[in-house]
């Protein structure tokens, strides 16, 4: 057990103490969902944590008073099917579900992609076309015809609620990796350099934004 273990806890009670229990009731709700993906769906995606994560995200946000851009994977796609018939290519397929599907498949950020196929990166525009026909596909037979995720899902969706509720600004590295080591139900060991790697690619801290072009996991 680490000297400061739940820093992160305290940091919200002082901040934001309904933030700090809605993350601490979602323990036991995410390693639940975690499971019943593994069990009931091996190889699908995680709709189930998926779902789950979005309602946290989309919580947090409302909180804060702020306007959700989290994407539900049961809805994300929510309006394409009775929108009057696409004129175009770009009416077809709605952006947000590409942008999740790619980052879910790629470690790298789907902004950042888009900036390298548009200097002329055949191979990320290939990822990009991907990203796609999996987006497509979820639109017309739902989000189980989307491939399970290649990055850490669970470690990507942790980071991105920590930033949304500003512990990831606030805390060193050592404070994350004791926030993943709460929140995450994977039962691996999380280590520091890669927690902090995974931040890195995820768009870094607020003062100290950098890029990274590396797929390490926690051991």
């Amino acid at each position: 057990m680490r000297e400061n273990q739940h820093r992160w806890k305290e940091w919200l009670k002082l901040e934001g103490d309904e933030i700090r229990q809605l993350l601490e009731d979602a323990i036991e709700k995410i390693a639940w969902a975690w499971e019943t993906d593994k069990t009931a769906f091996p190889g699908s995606y995680p709709a189930n944590t998926g779902e789950l994560f979005f309602q946290l995200q989309n919580r947090i946000m409302q909180i804060q008073g702020c306007e959700s851009t989290a994407s539900s994977p049961s809805a994300r796609t929510s309006g394409i099917v009775l929108a009057p018939p696409p004129r175009c290519f770009s009416e077809l397929v709605n952006d947000r579900p590409i942008k999740v599907i790619y980052e879910d498949q790629n470690a790298d950020r789907y902004e950042d992609a888009l900036k390298r196929a548009a200097r002329g990166d055949h191979k990320t525009f290939r990822k990009i076309l991907k990203a796609v026909h999996h987006a497509y596909r979820e639109n017309k037979e739902g989000v189980w015809a989307v491939p399970m995720p290649r990055t850490n899902f669970l470690h990507r969706n942790l980071i991105e609620i920590a930033r949304i509720s500003g512990l990831v600004d606030d805390l060193k590295d050592e404070g994350m990796v004791e926030f993943i080591d709460d929140m995450c139900p994977c039962g691996n060991v999380h280590q520091l350099d890669a927690i902090r790697k995974l931040i890195e690619r995820s768009g870094g801290r607020s003062e100290d934004i950098t890029s990274l072009d590396i797929d390490e996991e926690c051991d």
